[in-house]
């Protein structure tokens, strides 16, 4: 189909989307039925090409990519012995050498980085590489493996279990020179995302970034990691973020002396400041946004903040009381083959417990969120002088410390106390528990505010059928009293129809207090329901699902706000590799776990949702990828809200030749006055007040994208990219117009009650296009060249006709260069340069003057490996070399651009570790 025929039955595709959503749907599920012979047919035919495949991996010594083409093999067609043979053998000799019995062979670390380019060490210019220390014995226990045949089992003798301590642990010095300046100690994570400070005249407005300037000394201690029985285990981690401090709770009021706020002002070392948050006003409900206040032998400086309402408040110089806690994990482990408890008085956010419920009912959550384990609660206020009449703001769980208190590589710092347990209760069925409570920076140990708690059981009725439970319950407490609950009870099953097809459903209820110790108690019960089938056959690997939560349904531990949409990355064609995290620290994750939050979908209380989607790989010979995704949304009162159809399609032409195509089309309802399409509170999921939105306009989004990529040889590529699409909102992350909102608060009655309610909204929109949005194109190329060993230079090049692009990811209108040259074995050097254009969006907010600049960037560093276990690093500037999950507004491959002009710091870091 042309691209004007596209055009041309745009409207209609989309009446089409919106009416007959269900009918999409059954005819999918109708294919899928009257394809179930010939797919069986396929399945056998695809089985042995596996099969042999599988084999030529054995005799290549490559057992992991044996291992799993045989059981591909294996699980298309079961009737498949030859297949199961080899597997079996495979299987076998990679417990060999798990078990270190064939000593000709490598590490079993080092063969999966062989066979899993995941764990290749993704060595990114500019990054710091990871120096493992010397490999120690694995902890080895008796026994032959499940999958041994009779003949096998006689190679297998029982090892005695092994026991031994660990210490291990890293260092980090480092300074850094910006002028005149020596900067021994200046680092704040959050400095990186894309937020208020970019409009912000106390910042540096498009050139806000982390200085990352710090040292760190950390020691993690098991005694016995591996083996079963009990296991200490504890992290001391020295570094600025274990020294912070608060002032005493002091009562200030205003100029007029008609309302009052209480201030307890939380520092940290790694500004040497106090941080910037809002406050309550207690009288008249309004609030109050703190500025970061720096901290000077001890005491903050007096301050003058104001309220949305215009009154003055005075912060007099106060005393700060600093604490120091270098205590990041603590725990208490024990283990044996059925069961596993541990006790932590010191977690961090992985402690949470994540369910694998259909629904994900506990710890369901975008990747760059925190978890819901780590929300605080806030109690409710009873405002007697508020505007036109005394009203009350009611109470809310928080993740507004949890989100902000990280370190530079973006570790979450608010941690959780308390215990969790696996066993099996039998030889079908397993449980799983854990209770835990949060407690942030700043809050004294014997201090709860909160309390989450969740347990999982699954039972394995039969070979087909699943059956499982889950409980989830979060508390929170006001001066020590339950002033808030949460219940959430679900059960599911899964129950498998066939080879490849699976069925899954899942029924849950909740019911909330909220204010209970007041006289405004409110009351929440809502029901939830979904159902999915998955299946793979030889058109690919299907799944359709329904999923329903009433309006009043609370999940508590669990948030779908940020996946019910895609993300802004996944709206666009690649042929850059996603970076992998910074092996140095910069965090755990990898773009494996990221990658299922691509596509949001649709998800959230108060609505109905169909989900289909068809995945097939390596199609006609392993040429071609190709996915069709769709989803229809519908509220619980049956109003539409979108429908949102993908069509993405990789076809390897040749050895040398790639292509990519995308068509994305998200149908939206008529836009509703004064209130935006997109943008929405991420707390109450409800879209933001927008004045410059008009009634009864077309808000649809529509993208056709292709992309070709040319690389006749391993040391030269080419990339080209065309986009065609009107996406300036979803597909930018709503950056920048999304800085431009502020808060007011209105009163609303509810059952005679009046209550203060937050109103978010937006201003300056008339800048940034409206609905119906306007069309645009952009064009992106780019070129790899390795011409010499230990030499790498890359071109990249982005004609945007959208002007308001940021610096988020390569739609960026810009040309870059990069070089980077290994001198020998331990000296590595990078060179970047960046130009680029954008509307200056602080000139736009201060004095409404929309001005289009040029900006230029040159990043340089130096890496020098010291030792096997250390590293030097040199840099000057701030270039896009970070780690890759920088929060909300970076695409993981690599196109982010902290700043866009030269910044002349440089900064020295020596790494080490043992």
């Amino acid at each position: 189909m042309t691209l004007s025929v596209c055009r041309l039955n745009m409207k209609m595709i989309r009446k089409r989307i919106q009416n007959y959503g269900i009918l999409f749907v059954m005819i999918a599920c109708g294919i899928w039925l009257t394809d179930y012979s010939y797919a069986q047919e396929q399945n056998i035919a695809e089985s042995f090409g596996l099969y042999s495949r599988g084999i030529e991996y054995y005799h290549q010594g490559k057992l992991y990519e044996a291992k799993e083409t045989l059981e591909q093999a294996v699980k298309l067609d079961p009737r498949n012995d030859e297949a199961q043979g080899y597997l079996d053998l495979v299987n076998a000799e990679i417990y060999m050498r798990e078990k270190g019995r064939l000593d000709t062979y490598k590490e079993m670390a080092e063969i999966k980085r062989e066979s899993d380019p995941r764990l290749q060490p993704q060595i990114e210019p500019g990054s710091e590489p990871e120096l493992e220390p010397e490999p120690e014995p694995e902890e080895t226990e008796p026994g032959y493996p499940e999958d041994a045949s009779e003949e096998e089992e006689g190679f297998y003798e029982p090892e005695a279990k092994k026991s031994t301590g660990e210490i291990r642990g890293e260092y980090k010095m480092s300074f850094g020179v910006r002028g005149d300046d020596v900067i021994w100690k200046e680092a704040n994570g959050d400095y990186n995302e894309r937020n208020f400070r970019m409009i912000d005249h106390n910042f540096g407005k498009t050139n806000t970034f982390d200085t990352r300037v710090y040292d760190r000394f950390k020691v993690v201690f098991d005694t016995n990691k591996q083996g079963e029985g009990l296991n200490f285990h504890s992290n001391i981690t020295v570094d600025p973020w274990s020294f912070r401090g608060r002032t005493d709770k002091i009562t200030i009021w205003d100029a007029t002396g008609t309302d009052s706020t209480e201030v307890e002002l939380k520092y940290w070392s790694n500004t040497r400041s106090t941080i910037n948050e809002i406050i309550p006003t207690l009288i008249q409900g309004d609030a109050i946004s703190l500025p970061e206040i720096k901290v000077i032998d001890g005491k903050t400086t007096a301050t003058t903040v104001t309220d949305t309402f215009g009154q003055t408040y005075i912060i007099p110089e106060t005393d700060i009381h600093e604490t120091f806690q270098p205590v990041r994990e603590l725990w208490f482990d024990y283990s044996n083959d059925d069961t596993k408890l541990r006790i932590f008085p010191f977690g961090l956010e992985d402690q949470a417990f994540s369910s694998d419920d259909p629904m994900g009912l506990s710890n369901h959550h975008i990747y760059w969120e925190p978890s819901p384990w780590l929300d605080d609660w806030e109690p409710g206020n009873y405002n007697s002088d508020s505007i036109p009449t005394a009203s009350f703001t009611p109470g809310e769980w928080s993740d507004d410390l949890s989100f902000f208190t990280r370190d530079s590589e973006l570790q979450r710092l608010t941690a959780l106390r308390g215990a969790s347990f696996q066993g099996n209760l039998s030889d079908t069925t397993g449980i799983s528990a854990t209770i835990a409570t949060p407690q942030t920076l700043w809050q004294e140990y014997d201090n709860v505010t909160a309390l989450p708690a969740a347990m999982r059981m699954k039972t394995q009725m039969t070979d087909n059928l699943m059956i499982g439970l889950i409980g989830t319950s979060r508390i929170g407490f006001d001066e020590g009293s339950a002033d808030s609950y949460n219940n959430v009870a679900g059960i599911d099953a899964s129950y498998d129809i066939g080879p490849g097809t699976n069925i899954v459903a899942q029924v849950s209820a909740s019911k909330s207090e909220y204010d209970r110790i007041s006289s405004f108690k409110s009351e929440k019960r809502g029901n939830a329901g979904h159902a999915a089938l998955k299946k793979e056959s030889g058109v690919g690997n299907m799944k359709i699902a329904f999923t329903h939560m009433d309006e009043a349904f609370d999940p508590g531990l669990a948030n779908y706000r940020e996946t019910r949409r895609d993300q802004s990355w996944g709206r666009h064609l690649h042929f850059k590799k996603p970076l992998e995290y910074n092996m140095w620290g910069g965090g755990s994750m990898t773009y494996d776990d990221i990658e299922p939050f691509r596509i949001g979908d649709g998800v959230d209380t108060g609505r109905d949702v169909i989900n289909f989607r068809l995945d097939k790989k390596d199609a006609f010979e392993e040429k071609m990828d190709n996915l069709i995704a769709y989803r229809y949304v519908r509220n619980t009162d049956n109003k539409y809200i979108e429908g949102v159809v993908r069509e993405e399609n990789t076809f390897r032409i040749n050895p040398e030749w790639t292509s990519k195509l995308l068509f994305l089309y998200h149908d939206m309802p008529k836009t509703k006055g004064g209130i935006d399409p997109f943008l929405y509170d991420s707390d109450t999921g409800e879209y933001l007040v927008n004045a410059a939105i008009e009634d009864g306009k077309d808000p649809s989004l529509s993208t056709y994208s292709a992309g070709l990529e040319y690389a006749p040889e391993e040391w030269i590529s080419f990339f080209g990219i065309y986009e065609n699409t009107n996406d300036s909102t979803l597909a930018t992350g709503d950056h920048p117009r999304g800085l431009l909102n502020n808060t007011s608060f209105s009163n609303v009655t509810r059952d005679g009650k009046t209550y203060k309610e937050e109103l978010p909204f937006l201003y300056n929109q008339g800048f940034f296009d409206l609905p119906p949005y306007e069309r645009f194109n952009i064009y992106r190329a780019g070129i790899s060249l390795k011409p010499a060993p230990g030499l790498g230079i890359d071109l990249d090049f982005t004609k945007n006709d959208f002007k308001f692009a940021q610096g988020i990811d390569d739609n960026l209108n810009h040309f870059g260069t990069s070089l980077r040259y290994e001198f020998n074995p331990k000296l590595t050097g990078f060179l970047k340069y960046t130009f680029s254009k954008a509307y200056n969006v602080y000139r736009l907010n201060t004095s409404g003057d929309l001005k289009y600049q040029s900006h230029h960037n040159v990043f340089a560093e130096f890496d020098y490996t010291v030792s096997e276990y250390g590293l030097l690093v040199i840099q000057f500037g701030e270039g896009s070399v970070l780690s890759p999950i920088w929060g909300a507004t970076a695409s993981p491959f690599g196109d982010f651009y902290p700043t866009l002009d030269t910044q002349h710091i440089i900064r020295v870091y020596y790494n080490g570790r043992f």
